[in-house]
């Protein structure tokens, strides 16, 4: 056997000659559909008359029952329906965070109910701190005290305003700046 007979792009010579016997049939295929194709064509190259499009055109319109108006009724629906999403996904990547309180006075508010101070020493500690305002310490608030013990006891010992002792000592005590005597 020569490799002619043999082989055929690597396969056995049986395989080649059945592929010659089939080497015509694509030829009648390809004939086939080419004539197909310009039959319908041809067919389809019949050019329309004027009035038939504009008669064409007319009807057309006058077929349209304001499917432009539903188009815009949807087109804004889903734009409505895209910011619900937007906002509603900004919504809930927000973190819940407390509610700063940067009111001086709610702040004081806030801290003496915590600390359990009394109204009176409230009032004996804004006394103190508006006196060391006026004496030219930089005090802005009588948290100042409660803060900084030192300052406390600088501006008790100073004398600049008279304060009810009695009740300074007994914050001096809450503070932990005196001790108690039983």
């Amino acid at each position: 056997m020569s490799t002619a007979n043999k082989r055929w792009h690597g396969l056995p010579a049986r395989a080649s000659a059945f592929r010659n016997a089939r080497a015509g049939r694509p030829c009648h295929v390809l004939a086939a559909t080419c004539t197909f194709h310009l039959l319908f064509t041809a067919i389809s190259l019949a050019t329309p008359t004027q009035e038939e499009v504009f008669k064409s055109i007319s009807d057309n319109v006058s077929q349209s029952d304001g499917s432009g108006r539903m188009l815009l009724a949807f087109i804004v629906t889903g734009a409505a329906v895209l910011m619900l999403m937007a906002l509603f996904s900004a919504r809930s990547t927000r973190k819940a965070v407390p509610k700063a309180l940067n009111h001086p006075g709610k702040l004081l508010k806030e801290i003496s109910k915590n600390i359990a101070l009394r109204p009176l020493e409230v009032k004996q500690l804004k006394l103190l701190a508006e006196a060391e305002r006026n004496a030219g310490v930089p005090v802005e608030s009588p948290l100042v005290f409660l803060l900084c013990p030192s300052a406390l006891t600088a501006a008790m010992r100073s004398n600049r305003v008279k304060v009810d002792r009695k009740v300074m000592a007994g914050l001096a005590r809450k503070m932990g700046l005196v001790v108690s005597r039983k």
